[in-house]
């Protein structure tokens, strides 16, 4: 029905959803890296509680607590899982976010906290993770064309064989 119109990757998304092959693949990526997944679920939770409740409620130190503490450790988890430089962008974000979390709880006591205030210290927790964020969304974009290279577009999709193009002129 769509065959003559081009590429339609939103198309090709729904089509190996519903065949259920992306599906599996990701359930096998997520229980190889359970840590990855446990950390990042919780650090996605807090970022999300942190804007359902605003910062005059009760519960929102609580929820601020739990998105400053998962988001260093899901950068420094992600170290082990990707390759090249990222890995070291991300172990050096999520330290960095993590010695500003420990600066913060220090209260006025501690030298940077002191320096910056305490405004200050959280904004060194959140914006390492908010670059580090950007940049991981920018590795996942670069790294998933390596995934599968032969299960791209709609033949494939539908099981009919994907051919190689070996010589271009």
């Amino acid at each position: 029905m769509l065959r003559g119109r081009g590429r339609q990757p939103l198309l090709d998304l729904w089509r190996s959803r519903a065949s259920g092959r992306a599906s599996k693949i990701d359930a096998r990526e997520l229980y190889r890296h359970r840590v990855l997944a446990m950390m990042s679920t919780l650090f996605g939770a807090g970022a999300f509680l942190v804007g359902v409740f605003p910062g005059n409620t009760t519960p929102h130190p609580y929820v601020a607590m739990i998105a400053f503490v998962f988001a260093p450790l899901t950068a420094i988890t992600v170290f082990k899982v990707t390759s090249g430089p990222f890995r070291f962008m991300s172990m050096g974000a999520g330290l960095l976010s993590l010695v500003a979390l420990v600066a913060g709880e220090l209260g006025n006591n501690s030298l940077f906290a002191k320096s910056i205030g305490l405004g200050g210290t959280e904004r060194w927790q959140v914006f390492p993770i908010i670059l580090w964020l950007a940049l991981f969304g920018g590795y996942l974009l670069a790294s998933g064309h390596r995934m599968h290279p032969d299960q791209r577009g709609p033949a494939a999709v539908d099981g009919q064989e994907v051919r190689k193009l070996t010589h271009v002129r």
